[in-house]
């Protein structure tokens, strides 16, 4: 059977949080599991990434400073960066009730607590990266 390290080798994944400490969890948690972190605490530094690099995957915090992870969605759309889209995960530790609403707006995209346990997180994340592969998606 094949290590957990084996499977998610060469995934590249961005997280983006302005959270230190929380941004600093989540990586641990994934390069644990075998994927390439690339982290950033705001949505400008990860854009800017994004002109040199496409990740398989990008969890955002949605609240942050400067440019806060829907602008950053939005901006991504907009400057039409990849022919295919990337899979996003918007994370959230607060109640901005119409931040939230408007992440679930977004056609799929996940949006998940940062209260669920660091590993309930990388279940989901793994789970998202899964159903766009289903879909022929990278």
């Amino acid at each position: 059977m094949m290590s957990r390290y084996a499977e998610n080798k060469g995934v590249s994944l961005f997280v983006v949080d302005d959270s230190d400490s929380y941004r600093t969890l989540l990586n641990i948690m994934l390069q644990k599991e075998g994927y390439e972190v690339s982290s950033f605490d705001n949505g400008f530094d990860a854009l800017n990434a994004l002109s040199l690099f496409r990740p398989n995957l990008i969890v955002s915090d949605i609240e942050m400073p400067e440019m806060d992870g829907l602008d950053f969605y939005t901006e991504i759309e907009k400057r039409g960066f990849f022919e295919e889209p990337i899979p996003f995960v918007f994370i959230s530790s607060t109640g901005f009730k119409s931040k939230i609403d408007k992440a679930e707006k977004l056609s799929s995209r996940e949006l998940i607590s940062k209260s669920l346990h660091p590993e309930s997180i990388v279940k989901i994340i793994e789970g998202v990266l899964r159903e766009y592969e289903k879909e022929g998606i990278e």
